[in-house]
């Protein structure tokens, strides 16, 4: 559906907006552009869906956005006017979107078959409105309001994306279609890249909310932009020549290299993490940058340092990147001092952003309908399961997969999916070519004793049932409360249906939980 693609190009830009700082006007400018994209194929759905009642507003506050920043870009407006016609777009959309809710509330069904896309539209020009506020005019605050809207945005997706599934087309035999899940696969796949923008935007201003040390008022959640601090001796919120900054110094200091850090987990591998730094110093003297990539035990996988520059009494902005090789570890974002004086280093911005890594696709005639996987459309061999929505300031992932098995309906109980790729002889060929990986996270909803195992499993499925003629397991492994991730491979000897299971050894009433499942795709 091209109107998901163009709000999830429009949702990436803003994501660059607080990244580049310098940039802002082209950035600006390129948001304007897709944001009329945008509205060209809301008015045609429009059109489409008979939904008249909303036209009038949408061409308000499209207008008036671009018209506001346009001006202010011209020099035609200045700020105090520009910030005041900004705040007065804001308080206009947080009212089509309160009326949009109601729909929500009051006629599920008519707002998953009609109105998503209004909403979509409405929060999109709200968080591009709270990002061109804290970019622009260091109205800071509204960082928070960016991620409360992410937040709302989701949970509505979530609710139409479930809706759309529950109401996709079905066997005569009552089981989901597993691929397409949809009779629209594009569909299927743009509201999962959708939804995944969303976490992707939502995670980044997660971790570097107050990472400009701008706010006066913080929590546990914004202080000191979640620096850590173990490695110096001092640090502090102060005001240098009327700007915020974090500073430290290391008097009477251990250690002859300092730092400070910011450890980030989820980050997914193959990404790249970009650390951008600006800071000085009340004397000159030498700093470096670095990312390490660590497991939870401190093991270093990866390292990419800076080469140990100058800096002084004016600001200076560097830059370093990394690429994670791993999934289950996390990156350490550090920023180096050599001496133990009690001069201070000087931050003032310290911005961390990281790209979705890219889905590899086999040099197939037809990669594009390869089968995926996600949790919402996971399956289950238990007697209780359910997907839920969750929000989590550690992880990007905003849906799980829950099940237990309190009524021993079976013996050794399992969630699944299954894989399969059908239709024109083209397609069948290309399955019939590729080995599978399958991957997730998991965890118990609490802490007791649990093992589990992964399966991948080839066959054919008759009469709705799954007969299995080749297995690849892995050896029983224990789970806790703390997600753990697990990956298993296998060369496929058969040109079937391939099962991708999970199975855990007990009937506790307690769930297991199961995220961010994905399947890779190799050539044999």
């Amino acid at each position: 559906m091209a109107y998901f693609e163009i709000a999830t190009a429009v949702l990436s830009a803003i994501g660059e907006h607080n990244a580049k700082i310098k940039q802002t006007n082209e950035i600006s400018a390129r948001i304007l552009n897709q944001l009329n994209d945008l509205k060209k194929e809301i008015v045609q759905y429009i059109l489409e869906h008979s939904l008249s009642q909303y036209e009038g507003k949408i061409d308000w506050y499209h207008e008036f956005y671009e018209q506001t920043i346009t001006d202010y870009i011209n020099g035609v407006k200045d700020e105090t006017k520009t910030k005041e016609n900004l705040t007065q777009l804001s308080f206009f959309l947080g009212e089509v979107i309160s009326e949009i809710n109601k729909t929500f509330i009051s006629d599920l069904q008519f707002y998953c078959k009609k109105v998503h896309p209004i909403l979509i539209n409405a929060v999109i020009f709200q968080i591009a409105t709270y990002t061109e506020m804290s970019v622009r005019f260091g109205e800071f605050t509204r960082d928070t309001d960016v991620i409360q809207s992410l937040d709302f945005l989701l949970e509505k997706h979530f609710s139409y994306y479930k809706y759309t599934y529950d109401n996709s087309n079905i066997y005569p035999n009552g089981t989901y279609l597993d691929r397409p899940v949809f009779n629209n696969f594009d569909l299927y796949k743009s509201i999962i890249k959708f939804r995944k923008e969303l976490e992707h935007l939502r995670f980044i201003n997660e971790i570097n909310l107050n990472s400009n040390f701008k706010l006066i008022e913080t929590t546990e959640r914004t202080a000191f932009g979640k620096f850590q601090f173990h490695r110096c001796t001092q640090h502090q919120i102060l005001e240098l020549n009327q700007i915020r900054v974090l500073a430290a110094n290391n008097q009477n200091g251990e250690l002859d290299n300092p730092s400070i850090l910011k450890d980030v987990h989820d980050i997914p591998e193959e990404s790249t993490a970009t650390f951008t730094v600006t800071l000085s110093s009340s004397i000159s003297r030498q700093a470096q940058l670095e990312i390490w990539e660590l497991t939870e035990s401190g093991e270093v996988i990866g390292e990419e340092p800076t080469v140990a520059f100058p800096i002084d009494n004016q600001w200076t902005t560097q830059t370093i990147t990394y690429r994670k090789k791993q999934m289950d570890t996390k990156l350490r974002f550090e920023i180096y001092w050599f001496d133990k004086n009690v001069d201070n280093i000087f931050i003032r911005n310290a911005n961390i952003t990281f790209t979705q890594a890219e889905e590899r696709l086999p040099d197939v005639q037809y990669p594009h309908i390869l089968p995926m996987v996600d949790s919402l459309v996971l399956k289950s061999r238990s007697n209780n399961k359910m997907p839920y929505f969750t929000i989590n300031p550690d992880y990007s992932s905003s849906i799980y997969f829950a099940a237990n098995d309190d009524k021993h309906t079976f013996e050794v109980p399992s969630v699944y999916y299954d894989l399969t790729m059908s239709g024109l002889n083209g397609p069948i060929k290309d399955w019939e070519r590729l080995n599978v990986t399958f991957e997730c996270f998991v965890k118990s909803r609490e802490n007791i004793d649990r093992n589990i195992a992964l399966a991948l499993h080839e066959g054919e499925m008759k009469n709705g049932n799954f007969n299995a003629k080749n297995t690849i397991s892995t050896e029983k492994q224990a789970i806790n409360t703390e997600w753990k991730f697990f990956r298993l491979s296998g060369s496929r000897q058969f040109n079937g249906w391939v099962r991708c299971e999970v199975y855990w050894f007990d009937s506790n009433a307690t769930d297991i939980m199961i995220r961010s499942p994905r399947v890779r795709y190799t050539l044999k």
